[in-house]
């Protein structure tokens, strides 16, 4: 409920630090977690949290150094009401050795989260209600199923990796995304696993809080936090930005999409007590925009030659990139009719990510960056 304390992770992230701002506009007090204390500022100077500093300390931090050490969240989960968890690894522009796969995806996800619920069963009080995990659409399906073409994500679909034994993982270089849909899966098996156990548990083993899932593909929608042009076009937002600014990929990717506002307020709405979970305590969440057939990346650029005509005209948009795009349908019934998302197309994701780009290459020196990052991308494969 509104005025109640909330801790989240992960939100110097995109999709945290959207799901911190409309968890504040939902009158909800927020303690964030942060691994760097010093990126409080960041925070705090960002337009969208400067709004709530005429308020009663609606947002303070927490250091949470290493979510993969047990007790990290001891502190953190004391006398809050929820908690929303979106710390965890993504796969990056700079690939890890096949060696440290494990200890770069798997462990955080996996022991950050069982962490956390450990530190809540422990140290929160019988005043905490609910947990929301951000898991994956590829916590649903393996790899394989995910790059198939005939990939549907439900909310009751699982696979069957688990922690122990340890998952086999690729030992090829390049590999991260692969493992990364591995680290979902076995995270979401995992904690649904230790709920089950302990929601039907005896004494000090016993929780009354209850764990939701929610499941997003590609995130697209302007980042905040980003303030130059190589922040804004990196992460899920890179398919379009980068494809918009000239880049010709060869590789197919699923064209399963949300906006990012939709993700961040299915996090939020969750919360809320009228979203029943089953009897074990636990209920997924599967969100995404044009779910029913999924989007064809390339309708992007007919979107920004409509709705940028003059930068398109300028060659300020090149607007001629390539990146083929392979079915991906999901089920979001029960987001839309539980949590009363109403997704957002493809055209306002595409206006969002191209729309910052922009504005970011209006600050200083970021002009000359965007065409730097045009030549390079007109190079790339």
């Amino acid at each position: 409920m509104a005025g109640d304390l909330i801790l989240i992770t992960g939100t110097t992230g995109h999709l945290g630090f959207r799901t911190l701002v409309l968890a504040l506009e939902a009158g909800y007090k927020v303690r964030a977690a942060l691994r760097d204390p010093s990126k409080a500022q960041k925070i705090l100077n960002a337009p969208s949290i400067q709004r709530f500093n005429h308020l009663d300390s609606p947002l303070t931090f927490v250091t949470v150094p290493d979510l993969t050490i047990p007790g990290a969240y001891d502190d953190a989960v004391r006398d809050v009401t929820h908690i929303i968890h979106i710390a965890s690894p993504l796969p990056s522009d700079q690939p890890v050795a096949p060696s440290d796969y494990s200890s770069v995806y798997v462990k955080p996800a996996v022991d950050g989260t069982l962490n956390l619920l450990e530190s809540a069963r422990q140290h929160s009080g019988p005043q905490l209600q609910r947990i929301v995990v951000t898991s994956s659409v590829v916590g649903l399906v393996d790899f394989a199923t995910f790059y198939s073409g005939s990939a549907y994500f439900t909310p009751s679909a699982r696979t069957p990796f688990a922690r122990t034994p340890s998952p086999e993982l690729p030992t090829e270089p390049g590999a991260d995304f692969p493992v990364y849909t591995v680290a979902k899966a076995v995270a979401l098996n995992e904690a649904e696993a230790w709920m089950h156990r302990h929601r039907g548990g005896a004494g000090d083993a016993a929780v009354s809080f209850d764990l939701v899932h929610v499941h997003p593909p590609f995130i697209l929608g302007a980042n905040e936090l980003a303030t130059s042009v190589r922040e804004a076009i990196s992460g899920s937002n890179s398919f379009v930005a980068q494809m918009v600014l000239g880049r010709k990929s060869p590789v197919p990717i699923p064209g399963t999409v949300v906006h990012l506002d939709d993700v961040a307020g299915a996090h939020v709405k969750a919360l809320a007590p009228g979203v029943k979970v089953g009897q074990k305590g636990t209920r997924s969440f599967v969100v995404g925009g044009e779910a029913k057939d999924g989007v064809q990346w390339e309708d992007a650029l007919k979107i920004v030659k409509k709705v940028f005509p003059a930068e398109v005209e300028q060659g300020v948009l090149p607007n001629d990139g390539k990146q083929p795009a392979v079915h991906a349908g999901a089920d979001v019934k029960d987001a839309e009719e539980v949590l009363g998302i109403k997704h957002k197309g493809f055209e306002e994701m595409v206006r969002g990510v191209v729309g910052h780009v922009l504005e970011v290459a209006k600050a200083p020196g970021q002009q000359q960056e965007l065409e730097k990052v045009k030549a390079e991308l007109a190079q790339a494969e």
